[in-house]
């Protein structure tokens, strides 16, 4: 059975709008264009344009014919801003929102600001929505990787690229995650397992530290004390199980997500953090510190800075029309224990 119209526009409207109040959309942020957002919700253009109109009737968002939406309400004398600089960036963690931040601090009035963009939409690279690009994702750095060699600025974050026209900031995954297993071994901890998500690049990255740690130590990586989740359905299954059959002291999470479902198998099953299981994450830990009201301890990655560092390249091209030095920068990150690591004793 179709879904009617109207349930698809109070969808789209709905969700914008808590974005937006959320404040993961900014005042004076583009936003997708009308073809993106059908490709993005699947629904015809006609449901698309009501969605905005209802947006921009309530005064979230305003639009300027032949160039896009922008949230927030439209003023009689609005910035004339030198740059666009389009952000593939997801807010939907504090990850995300903590690189937005960033890059928010170095946007100065009439100088830059930011464009939300769809980088699966070719119809973007035309040069009419950004000047410079940052990408977070993937899957959005051979598209880069073409813009880059067109003269377009372009920087990932987090991932490194292949193009050497591609400028990069981010860290060291894999002795990042060896620094943090080597604390794991400090208190003690000899049965060591890993977790992560398939097909994350960052996983792949610290498996290799991980691994490294264990090797130095002069002790053998079991291969059952690796888990890589097959997907977000599967997950609770497939940690109960590395759970069940490993009888690890101690476990090492890549990614936020992995480490909320770890916290809810071990309510279910009865596993106490620390006492029964000491855990550190990559990523940043409030929210499920918060939710869980334990202290998680992570290895802190400066991703403010990440998104200053970005942009300040960007903007430093664009002013000087410099194609010289391309940017690859690798930032230092601190591990921050908490409450959910505790030292055992070795037998």
């Amino acid at each position: 059975m179709s879904i009617p119209k109207k349930a698809v526009f109070e969808r789209l409207k709905e969700e914008l709008r808590c974005r937006i109040e959320k404040d993961e959309l900014s005042s004076g942020m583009m936003l997708p264009s009308e073809h993106s957002l059908c490709r993005s919700y699947k629904i015809s253009r006609p449901s698309v344009r009501k969605a905005l109109a209802a947006l921009e009737n309530t005064g979230l968002i305003y639009r300027v014919p032949g160039k896009g939406s922008y949230v927030g309400t439209r003023r009689q004398e609005q910035p004339r801003w030198q740059f666009n600089i389009g952000v593939d960036i997801d807010c939907s963690n504090t990850s995300g929102t903590e690189l937005l931040n960033g890059m928010f601090s170095r946007c100065g009035t009439g100088i830059a600001r930011l464009v939300w963009v769809d980088v699966n939409n070719l119809q973007c690279f035309d040069g009419k929505y950004f000047d410079g690009l940052i990408l977070t994702h993937k899957r959005s750095l051979d598209t880069g990787g073409e813009l880059a060699r067109c003269g377009i600025p372009v920087v990932a974050v987090k991932h490194l690229p292949d193009e050497p026209l591609m400028a990069y900031v981010g860290v060291d995954y894999a002795r990042e995650a060896e620094k943090a297993v080597n604390c794991l071994m400090s208190m003690g901890h000899r049965q060591i397992g890993m977790l992560c998500r398939s097909g994350d690049p960052a996983g792949d990255l610290c498996r290799h530290g991980f691994e490294l740690s264990i090797y130095r130590q002069g002790l053998t990586v079991a291969p059952d004390h690796i888990l890589q989740c097959s997907s977000r359905e599967n997950m609770v299954r497939e940690i109960r199980a590395f759970l069940g059959r490993t009888r690890c002291s101690a476990v090492f999470v890549v990614d936020e997500l992995t480490m909320f479902e770890l916290f809810c198998v071990c309510k279910i099953e009865g596993i106490n953090i620390p006492r029964d299981l000491s855990v550190i994450c990559f990523e940043d830990t409030t929210a499920v510190s918060r939710r869980f009201e334990t202290g998680i301890s992570e290895i802190r990655v400066p991703t403010a800075r990440m998104g200053e560092l970005a942009v300040d390249y960007i903007i430093n091209r664009l002013v000087t029309r410099d194609d010289g030095r391309v940017m690859r920068t690798i930032l230092p990150a601190e591990i921050v224990l908490r409450d959910s690591c505790r030292a055992v004793m070795r037998h």
